[in-house]
């Protein structure tokens, strides 16, 4: 069986993630009834409104595991998931590392390649791409022991629901953060007023000098820097990388200088009747248009490679598929490596996947989609970002944007896929492969 994992991990050859490992099944009777027990006192914490925001963040900052579209992982590491349950909740640290030695010891061997991020061998599902209705569905095939389901299915419904629905004395706040509303998220032992609403979003409060303070009561949002194509009254986003804060605990409005990751256009050539004819009515072919995508940052895998995500859908010929772009990007040189991953959601919405791509077939009709909101009502939504027909050699590059308006903030991802920005982003113009404006402002509509 090490001989199969061997030569399944090193076998070379298109840059896709690839776990294995051998699981000693006659040990699984004890991680069962390890969840079980440590189940049950999760399922405790979770009864509090801090205790469910830990226990939620703990399963965002897992490593996923079959990611769909929208970012929602199907299953995540299992050892993963408990290390970040003991960051979040240290007085369950014995309970949480007897769990992990079990699991541990199930476990006789694993291998993955260096575009898999670091896992340990055994996965669990998330609740992220579940609902109760799924998850009654499902039955065995995601049940695991009674103290594990219980708390599972608390974390399922803050999931769907957002954690701050699920109790009546949490009211959330749309709006950023204030100093007058920071100054309600003290962390003194005293009692709080009960005329104050309890702040259950995070919120960024300026600092001067395009640096912002997150306030984050439940610690359990992940910041990002996000970049934007302004697109007449909508900001749609084209991409989001892992931030951390400077030596003074203050996040900062990117500096950016244009570049970023998207497939330039290129003229159809050559490829069968079909190709050609699609090329034709497709439109003028003034000019060969290039396709952006949305770049969601998803994790640094085990070679140092940074994982995105995107969501595209292909007509090719007479067949139309949604697909998954992955895309690994060496961090030294920012070389993008990409691998298109198509899809059908079968009739029980479930995700059935085909062979993978390295590149897109010539005359094949890709759409991008986004998510992103409108700049007067600031409604999220999501969006077609490109539709263009591909080329011969339609390949992703790290470089200057087309010809456009463009825009860098600052993000808080939370709960289930929330997020909130600052109020201050970092414009820019691009016209003849230059940025020929950039200035600090906030995001309006264009008069």
């Amino acid at each position: 069986m090490k001989k199969v994992a061997d030569s399944y991990i090193d076998n070379k050859g298109k840059p896709k993630a690839k776990t294995m490992s051998i699981i000693d099944e006659t040990k699984m009777t004890a991680v069962r009834n390890s969840l079980d027990d440590l189940g049950a006192k999760l399922n405790t914490v979770a009864e509090t409104d801090q205790g469910l925001h830990d226990l939620k963040s703990a399963y965002n900052d897992a490593v996923s595991l079959g990611v769909q579209s929208g970012g929602k992982p199907t299953s995540v590491d299992l050892i993963s998931l408990l290390e970040n349950i003991k960051k979040k909740r240290p007085e369950l640290a014995s309970d949480v590392d007897t769990t992990i030695r079990i699991v541990r010891a199930a476990v006789i061997y694993e291998r993955h390649n260096e575009y898999s991020p670091t896992v340990y061998g055994l996965s669990i599902a998330s609740p992220d791409a579940m609902n109760l209705e799924k998850y009654n569905k499902y039955g065995d095939a995601v049940k695991i022991a009674p103290g594990w389901d219980a708390f599972f299915i608390k974390m399922v419904e803050a999931s769907q629901k957002g954690s701050s629905d699920t109790t009546s004395v949490t009211t959330a706040v749309t709006t950023q953060v204030t100093e007058g509303a920071a100054a309600s998220l003290s962390d003194s032992n005293s009692e709080p007023d009960k005329k104050m609403t309890t702040v259950t979003k995070p919120g960024f409060v300026s600092r001067g000098n395009v640096s912002y303070e997150l306030r984050d009561p439940y610690r359990g949002a992940s910041v990002f820097a996000g970049y934007y194509l302004i697109n007449g009254s909508h900001t749609l986003s084209i991409g989001t990388q892992l931030i951390t804060p400077g030596k003074n605990g203050l996040y900062q409005i990117p500096a950016w200088d244009g570049q970023w990751y998207y497939f330039p256009g290129n003229k159809v050539s050559g490829g069968s009747l079909w190709d050609q004819l699609v090329s034709i009515f497709s439109g003028p072919a003034t000019k060969p248009q290039p396709l952006l995508v949305d770049m969601e940052f998803d994790d640094t895998t085990s070679g140092g490679y940074a994982e995105y995500n995107s969501w595209i859908s292909i007509q090719d010929r007479n067949r139309i598929s949604e697909a998954t772009l992955v895309t690994y990007v060496n961090t030294s040189n920012n070389h993008p490596e990409t691998m298109i991953t198509p899809y059908i959601i079968t009739r029980d919405g479930n995700a059935l996947f085909g062979g993978d791509m390295e590149k897109f077939e010539t005359g094949s009709r890709v759409t991008s989609y986004s998510y992103g909101f409108d700049l007067m009502t600031k409604t999220p939504d999501e969006y077609t970002l490109s539709q263009v027909v591909t080329g011969s050699n339609t390949a992703m590059t790290y470089a200057i944007l087309p010809d456009g308006t463009y825009a860098a903030g600052i993000m808080a991802y939370y709960d289930n896929d929330n997020e909130v920005n600052t109020d201050q982003f970092r414009i820019i113009t691009i016209r003849n492969g230059a940025v020929v404006s950039s200035s600090i402002g906030p995001l309006v509509q264009p008069k």
